[in-house]
């Protein structure tokens, strides 16, 4: 997952480094865990993968932008048009940082309506 996650940072246009490790590790862990117990499963589910490796990339951009590290990302670049499944949005006009927190929160909220999908009943 860790490559995937760094695949789709880069294709975003933030530069990973190898200072960020243990933040995205932090947000793997977070993620799949959340999954996890919102499924009611011990393993993340395949199906739920792409959907996991979107949320973490979310998390880490979410973290790295509240606590001010996230200054040479060019927010410009990443938000001019935003694609999650066959939705499409269209930021000319929106400010780079409402674009950018639009572009967060569907990260962040990637593949919801999928998790019922991969929900299993407690007993």
């Amino acid at each position: 997952m860790e490559d995937k996650v760094i695949e789709l940072l880069k294709n975003i246009g933030y530069e990973y480094s190898e200072d960020d490790y243990s933040l995205l590790m932090f947000c793997i862990d977070k993620v799949v865990s959340e999954l996890n117990s919102r499924c009611h499963v011990k393993k993340l589910p395949k199906g739920l993968f792409e959907s996991a490796c979107e949320r973490v990339c979310g998390e880490f951009l979410y973290l790295l932008k509240t606590t001010g590290k996230l200054e040479e990302f060019d927010l410009e670049q990443a938000v001019s048009s935003v694609k999650v499944g066959d939705t499409s949005v269209n930021f000319s006009g929106t400010s780079s940082d409402e674009a950018f927190n639009v572009m967060l929160n569907r990260l962040r909220c990637s593949g919801e309506e999928l998790i019922k999908c991969f929900r299993k009943i407690q007993f």
